[in-house]
């Protein structure tokens, strides 16, 4: 199995593997018209907090993780 991922794997590269990577990524598959990158980051991650599971109401990302963990 995991020859079969080794080229996945090698794709990714370190850039790829950051938080704000990830939150750039979310907000520009929105309508967001943010250009700047600092910008577009602050709003990847109020999307994650507001609208990712929101019956979780203190928006703690702690939290959120673990139950999407539990989820999986």
């Amino acid at each position: 199995m995991i020859e079969l991922l080794k080229a996945s794997f090698d794709e990714v590269g370190s850039e790829r593997n950051s938080s704000d990577f990830a939150l750039d990524f979310i907000s520009k598959r929105t309508n967001n018209a943010a250009t700047q990158k600092e910008m577009r980051i602050k709003y990847g991650r109020e999307i994650l907090q507001k609208k990712l599971l929101p019956h979780l109401k203190d928006h703690n990302e702690t939290k959120k993780g673990f139950f999407i963990g539990y989820m999986v």
